[in-house]
């Protein structure tokens, strides 16, 4: 059963992340991410799908510690979706990996202006 639904493009970022299931920890690779969940590379590490996890990892200059249920497991590696959507966190992927954002209302591609001197 596949209960992943997402609505944005990912954001192809690799980092290392570390996974908390169930007082145990394991070693992830994180490949691409949105503010609503990622897929994390796990060598044949089988979490079932309707799991909680934990999970750590630094990006930037930042400790992330977010909340995701399992929803799609994988002989590489799981997908997960956050418990609570991660704006800021798809703003530093994306800002890290110079790749825009996409807009809301269609798949095209938005990239800011550069700042005019006054």
């Amino acid at each position: 059963m596949n209960i992943e639904k997402r609505y944005r493009s990912r954001i192809e970022y690799c980092f290392h992340a570390h996974i908390a299931y169930r007082r145990r920890g394991f070693h992830g690779v994180v490949k691409n991410l949105t503010r609503e969940g990622m897929y994390l590379e796990t060598n044949r590490l089988t979490i079932p799908t309707g799991n909680l996890v934990e999970l750590s990892f630094y990006m930037g200059e930042h400790q992330w510690q977010i909340s995701a249920l399992v929803v799609h497991v994988q002989q590489s590696g799981l997908g997960v979706i956050f418990r609570t959507p991660q704006p800021e966190l798809e703003r530093e992927a994306s800002r890290l990996s110079n790749t825009p954002l996409p807009l809301r209302a269609s798949n095209a591609y938005y990239t800011p202006e550069p700042a005019q001197p006054y």
